[in-house]
């Protein structure tokens, strides 16, 4: 059997191979002229990269190192870096989830927000998703952390004698030298499927050693939700900061963990600060509490009457830690530390603000019209109050060359910022 093709049809396919090659070459030539331009346009980026900022205020140079590195530079390029992936607590909140997906393949990069101590004989009570049930359950610590992936979403890491009881084996070092502390960011390795929740809050567990991770030089910005009833995370950059009130306060810890965070919640009380160890010896057990407010781009403000963070001392007015022979005395009514303060506040303020990070919730309040009622449980008269509660956990510039002393704008912070090293006991 053979095929008769007509003529005209080979006519007409050679003109339409022909305009298809001249198609061709016009969008290889568009191509090439595009790829020029953009050439073009990498090359006024790059040499504009130092003076242009992005739309938060923050240099662009700044923006594109945003890596995560393990502050254990040894464990670059190995398994515990690169053999796992990124996962959500949303998907392992899925039912059934461990046995659709391998799970030693994912990790959880988290923020520590908060290192939660119990008090003689306390427990946490959890309840399990299956059967709603609630169980108390006595633990060691509990740490309420921010899911970076998720970013404002919240989750506890709850220690106890056989749940997440290897989270620092391999950080011992870093978790009490100071390298982790309050706002530090932890990569935890092949979490179990999400199975319980505490104050509606998901409970990650892991059997595995968390990986210490380096902060990233830029934090993304986490708007708040006023509507919810639910607590949250929230991260402000370019904020403008006040202090109006610095108070110093002897607190039984002389450790890193903790921060030197929320001390009226454990100092002098039966219950610790958060530290595990104590490897800062000759440190100081001062605090500075501080009223602060912040103040964002939007003009939305949040309050704090007693932030206390080492940290933040250190970065924004102290040209050092504060010695062991620092006492109330040599700091309360220092008019050079209070110069200094406002000082150090007004140059950042003016340089690009602060960022602010940040755990919100709704506080509680008696219902008027259940009080007189026979109710066992008082809990039963307890309805969300209009308020919400900010709580302040990391304040740093946004500006990060502020941090390093060999910049322009660090050099010029660290000559104003107060000499530790001037504190008299006879003030």
């Amino acid at each position: 059997f053979e095929c008769i093709i007509p003529f005209s049809y080979l006519i007409l396919q050679n003109q339409f191979l022909y305009s298809l090659n001249v198609s061709l070459s016009k969008i290889t030539n568009v191509q090439m002229d595009e790829t020029e331009d953009e050439t073009e346009n990498n090359r006024d980026e790059q040499s504009n990269v130092q003076r242009e900022n992005d739309r938060d205020g923050q240099p662009n140079v700044q923006r594109r190192r945003v890596e995560i590195t393990p502050v254990d530079l040894e464990l670059i390029n190995t398994a515990v870096m690169t053999s796992t992936n990124i996962i959500t607590l949303a998907s392992l909140s899925v039912p059934e989830v461990e046995f659709e997906i391998d799970m030693n393949k994912n990790h959880v990069d988290v923020q520590i927000l908060r290192i939660i101590t119990p008090q003689a004989n306390q427990s946490g009570n959890i309840r399990y998703r299956s059967n709603a049930v609630t169980q108390p359950v006595r633990f060691k610590r509990i740490l309420l952390c921010r899911c970076v992936k998720e970013q404002n979403v919240l989750v506890y890491l709850m220690i106890t004698h056989d749940m997440n009881h290897r989270l620092f084996d391999r950080n011992l070092t870093f978790r009490d030298n100071g390298v982790i502390s309050i706002g530090s960011f932890l990569r935890i390795l092949c979490p179990d499927a999400i199975q319980r929740s505490m104050q509606n809050i998901p409970l990650l567990t892991t059997d595995y050693s968390a990986v210490a991770l380096q902060p990233p030089s830029v934090l993304p910005s986490i708007s708040i939700n006023t509507e919810t009833n639910e607590s949250f995370a929230g991260i402000w950059n370019n904020s403008i900061l006040k202090i109006t009130k610095t108070v110093p306060m002897s607190t039984t810890c002389s450790s890193r963990l903790c921060d030197k965070q929320r001390p009226r919640d454990w100092n002098f009380v039966d219950r610790g600060c958060g530290c595990f160890g104590i490897t800062g010896i000759g440190g100081s057990n001062m605090a500075l509490v501080n009223t602060i407010s912040a103040t964002n781009t939007t003009k939305n403000r949040i309050t704090m009457h007693s932030f206390s963070s080492s940290k933040f001392n250190n970065d924004v007015f102290l040209n050092g830690p504060l010695p062991a022979n620092a006492t109330i005395s040599s700091l309360l009514h220092n008019n050079n530390l209070h110069t200094a303060i406002q000082n150090c506040i007004d140059l950042i303020n003016n340089n690009d603000g602060f960022t602010v990070v940040f755990w919100y919730n709704r506080g509680e309040m008696n219902d008027q019209s259940l009080i007189g009622l026979n109710l066992r449980d008082d809990a039963q008269k307890q309805v969300h109050s209009s308020k919400q509660n900010y709580h302040m956990i990391q304040i740093l510039p946004t500006n990060r060359e502020f941090l390093d002393s060999e910049s322009v704008l660090g050099r010029s912070l660290s000559q104003i910022k107060f000499d530790v090293m001037s504190i008299s006991n006879n003030v």
